[in-house]
């Protein structure tokens, strides 16, 4: 649980099998590119695959997902919900991915924004996000472009490894 809403509980699970047909409908409203039932099973089952919900008081507000490419993270999705945007839930969803990439024993993450996508470039900057470069048509459906940005987490971000700390 976050506290960035004081009196209001943000809760994040993994993704399962009952929160499965509500983050495909979510898809649905959200990309064009949205992510069938398959894909969303390949990543309950992907080891490298992690991805988690968003929930305040038991109702889906968002999810987002990384995969962990040995050496950095790559964000997969940062979705929140048509009715709960604009009201600074995607701030505590990226957090929590922050965390849970450092969690991981990742130091880094990198994705990719629509370059028009203001407000979420935005929100990366303030979060330590950098830009890195332009990727020309990289959504394929609609052949926007995107904004590839990238963090280094910083020392108090980073968690120590599984397995380390016992040495």
């Amino acid at each position: 649980i976050l506290n960035e809403f004081p009196g209001i509980a943000l809760t994040f699970h993994p993704l399962d099998f009952y929160f499965l047909p509500f983050v495909e409908e979510a898809e649905k409203e959200a990309y064009p590119e949205a992510w069938n039932t398959s894909e969303l099973l390949q990543e309950i089952y992907n080891i490298r695959s992690h991805f988690f919900v968003m929930l305040r008081y038991g109702e889906l507000i968002g999810y987002a997902g990384f995969w962990d490419l040995v050496d950095e993270a790559h964000v997969t999705r940062v979705t929140v919900l048509p009715p709960y945007r604009r009201q600074g839930f995607a701030r505590p969803l990226m957090k929590n991915l922050i965390k849970e990439v450092s969690a991981s024993g990742l130091e880094a993450i990198r994705l990719e924004v629509r370059e028009t996508n203001y407000r979420a470039i935005l929100l990366y900057l303030t979060l330590g996000f950098r830009p890195v470069r332009y990727r020309n048509g990289y959504y394929r459906r609609t052949g926007e472009n995107a904004l590839e940005m990238f963090k280094q987490l910083e020392p108090h971000e980073i968690s120590v490894k599984k397995g380390m700390d016992e040495a």
